[in-house]
């Protein structure tokens, strides 16, 4: 993954680059820099908002039916919710 650190020096220096080419390469790099900006923006506010979603619930278990089966069975099942244990160690089938 790609920090927003390097994205701004690799803009940069792109931006650079350009202004010593000619100056309408400079202004389209400069503005898709920003777009590159507001975007990396957008994605960071996206993951905190995900994880603030899925931070009060977990639910593991192991899928033991065949994929192409009708038939569902889970084992080891555990549903926890806001850090109280609901459901420990059990099995799940459904037919």
């Amino acid at each position: 993954m790609v920090s927003d650190a390097s994205k701004k020096k690799a803009a940069q220096k792109k931006a650079a680059a350009a202004a010593k080419r000619g100056g309408k390469a400079a202004v389209a790099s400069s503005s898709s820099s920003k777009t590159a900006e507001n975007g990396s923006k957008v994605d960071s506010l996206a993951n905190e908002v995900e994880a603030l979603l899925i931070s009060d619930r977990t639910c593991t278990g192991v899928l033991c039916s065949h994929p192409l089966s009708r038939d569902i069975r889970i084992e080891s099942l555990s549903l926890t919710f806001h850090g109280h244990d609901l459901i420990v160690d059990s099995e799940l089938e459904l037919n």
